[in-house]
């Protein structure tokens, strides 16, 4: 069994911090509005836990097992979830960039499973930022320091005829 580990946020937690600077944007108006201690504490536990999260979410990695069987075993911090290969139509991968807030470049590499073709907006994603380098090789085709392109080559291996390609 072959484990890499990748630089992934699953979707949950994107979401689970939107809602939790949202409610902590309702607990700081509570206490500006009421001045009670116990509103002013509530805020302090809402943005501790919300810096908790941020702070999780820039360090720990995503774990990926592959190679026992059909399935993929995906782990971050406590959430696990697989990916079953049999079920799968098609699996692609896509290099790409995209501008940051701070003027800054950042550079993914895209690998998607696709169970219904006609289907595109479900197909379930595993997404590995690259650093610059890494991303220039990706261009030249080289994807040695790329982690999640030896998951795609097990893929491909496995399941020619699942394994689509860069799109």
């Amino acid at each position: 069994m072959e484990t890499i580990r990748i630089r992934h946020i699953p979707k949950c937690v994107d979401i689970a911090m939107v809602v939790l600077l949202a409610a902590g944007f309702g607990v700081h108006l509570e206490a500006i509005t009421s001045g009670q201690i116990s509103a002013v504490i509530a805020e302090a536990a809402v943005f501790a836990v919300f810096i908790t999260g941020v702070i999780l979410a820039l360090t720990v990695k995503t774990k990926i097992q592959f190679g026992e069987d059909s399935g993929i075993q995906c782990r971050w911090l406590f959430l696990r979830w697989k990916i079953d290969l049999e079920k799968l139509q098609t699996v692609t991968y896509t290099v790409s960039s995209y501008r940051t807030r701070g003027g800054g470049t950042s550079y993914i590499f895209l690998l998607r499973f696709y169970e219904d073709c006609k289907h595109p907006e479900k197909a379930g994603r595993l997404k590995e930022h690259l650093e610059q380098r890494v991303a220039e090789d990706c261009i030249r085709e080289k994807y040695d320091r790329v982690q999640l392109m030896k998951l795609y080559r097990y893929i491909e291996k496995q399941y020619p005829e699942k394994a689509k390609g860069n799109e």
